[in-house]
């Protein structure tokens, strides 16, 4: 009975010690991977704060661009782009990836495992990207209504759960899939598309910065 009794414990121990091991690698590791990562993600206020447009802004009735904001949205991203170089590779790369696997839409685990692997890269962006506003005068809301608009006016399929679980994650939020999709729906109003039909390549070249949020 003893031998029968020290055999089950010793079944549990090895069962606890793999349980163990089992956890600190599918569980703990990715886990402290994903928070050092987000937390790179957390210095997205402060560096938002350095944005010297902070008025107000409403929507144009109807929705509708108006040539000088499309003018600055290029400007401004054409900036981004100039500035990061190469270093945008990476970001191009993952955006054509998810891109190609779910028609740019990809799931919320996937738009997570993309932040946590391109943190640094993006807080960079990030910096970038706030240069590029204060350069063109515009404020950060804005900036996120125009770059929505383009890209629902240019056809180029752009999904913004990326952008966000990004806005989640920069307020040290835990990132959840809840509501997390945010299409962009309703008439895209003519003028729009005739505003950024000649932007076309353009977009295309940094549809990357734009699905990240930036």
């Amino acid at each position: 009975m003893k031998k029968v009794l020290f055999g089950c414990m010793g079944v549990l121990v090895i069962a606890a010690i793999i349980a163990g091991v089992a956890g600190y690698y599918f569980l703990y590791r990715p886990a402290r991977s994903f928070m050092a990562g987000m937390t790179q993600l957390q210095e997205f206020p402060k560096l938002n704060a350095q944005i010297r447009n902070t008025e107000a802004f409403s929507a144009p009735a109807g929705g509708v661009l108006t040539e000088s904001m499309v003018r600055r949205y290029i400007q401004a991203q054409q900036a981004l782009h100039d500035t990061m170089g190469v270093r945008l590779k990476e970001l191009d790369a993952k955006y054509e990836v998810l891109d190609k696997q779910n028609g740019g839409k990809p799931s919320f685990s996937e738009g997570v495992a993309a932040l946590r692997d391109l943190a640094g890269i993006i807080v960079d962006a990030k910096r970038a990207q706030i240069e590029a506003l204060n350069a063109t005068g515009f404020s950060l809301a804005e900036y996120d209504w125009v770059r929505k608009s383009v890209y629902a006016a240019s056809g180029i399929p752009m999904s913004v759960d990326v952008a966000h679980i990004l806005e989640q994650a920069s307020t040290g939020q835990m990132p959840t899939g809840s509501n997390a999709t945010e299409a962009i729906t309703g008439v895209v109003p003519e003028r729009n598309r005739e505003l950024v039909a000649p932007h076309a390549d353009t977009l295309k070249q940094n549809a990357a910065v734009a699905f990240f949020g930036l």
